[in-house]
């Protein structure tokens, strides 16, 4: 059993990724703001023609899926607002990750606590999913606040453990186990 596309939200459509796409995927994935605190970026055009090949390929939710992606857009304009996704499900634990990139515009709206919510929801109902985690950089104080409006809990926070371009940095992992999830939805 799939999950039907697109997946409406009270303000978003979250929708497969369309060759029309590439363009606003391309000016995110190079906007060195918006990659700021992600391992990469900002990419080339043809390093965003690479990474936007493998998100056209995520556009499926069903059980045994390893990587969704799906575009983020307004509902009111079809704006492309950014991308949404779930990954690393294809282990016998059933656990995943969740993630998601906004573009500028859209920040401080609850764009992404939005979209997250409807992908947290579909990994625990639809995809049957133990277990979800979520992570970024310390410093991204934007994202850790949606993974808290998740309901997720800090389970980790690593201090500058990493060096990533050019700088050592630290990261905080979220998590949030099925019954904790049925526990928000009671």
């Amino acid at each position: 059993m799939s999950v039907a596309l697109p997946i409406r939200t009270a303000s978003l459509i979250l929708r497969p990724f369309a060759e029309s796409d590439f363009e606003d995927i391309a000016a995110q994935m190079g906007d060195a703001g918006v990659t700021r605190y992600l391992y990469w970026g900002p990419r080339t055009r043809e390093e965003s023609r690479i990474a936007f090949e493998k998100r056209m390929t995520g556009n499926v939710i069903a059980p045994g899926v390893d990587y969704i992606a799906l575009v983020i857009a307004d509902a009111a304009t079809g704006r492309f607002a950014g991308e949404v996704s779930l990954m690393h499900m294809a282990n016998p634990h059933r656990n995943g990750e969740i993630g998601y990139i906004l573009h500028p515009d859209f920040h401080g709206r609850g764009v992404a606590t939005e979209a997250a919510t409807a992908m947290r929801d579909i990994a625990f109902r639809e995809l049957g999913l133990h277990r979800l985690t979520a992570g970024c950089d310390d410093r991204n104080t934007g994202s850790w606040r949606v993974m808290e409006k998740l309901g997720m809990r800090r389970e980790a926070h690593f201090v500058r453990n990493e060096f990533v371009k050019g700088e050592w940095t630290g990261g905080i992992i979220y998590a949030m186990l099925d019954e904790e999830w049925r526990a928000l939805q009671a």
